[in-house]
């Protein structure tokens, strides 16, 4: 069974199942975060803030769209495990919940990669 953590603190103290509805095994576990992990996940975004508020747009838009890159090359695993956890059919965790998770998200329907522009600049990539 895989287990997912993230706790760079202490030992992970609390484990949570996740259960497939479809056949109720227990397909992994992720560890139960604390009140301290929120606490180092705040404080390290407030530190990365000036840096990245001082990038110039052109630049965060470059990182922003490496990180698009990133999540659209694992978007079939990513469908497969939100099936596993949900229940939901792979088409509709693939089309709808991961590829288009909210209004804003980037997706390869809204940026062709033939025609993909800087969205700041307007000049191609």
């Amino acid at each position: 069974m895989k287990r997912i953590a993230y706790s760079e603190l202490n030992a992970v103290e609390r484990w949570l199942d996740v259960v497939d509805p479809a056949t109720t095994e227990v397909i992994a576990q992720v560890s139960a975060g604390s009140a301290d992990d929120v606490a180092v996940a705040v404080r390290r975004a407030q530190a990365a803030f000036p840096a990245w508020s001082q990038l110039p747009n052109a630049e965060r838009a470059r990182w922003l769209e490496k990180l698009a890159d990133a999540l659209e090359a694992r978007v079939p695993e990513f469908a497969e495990a939100e099936t596993r956890d949900t229940g939901k059919p792979l088409w509709l965790t693939r089309e709808i919940e991961v590829r288009a998770p909210s209004p804003t998200c980037v997706s390869s329907r809204t940026r062709p990669r033939s025609s993909r522009r800087n969205r700041i600049t307007g000049r191609p990539d």
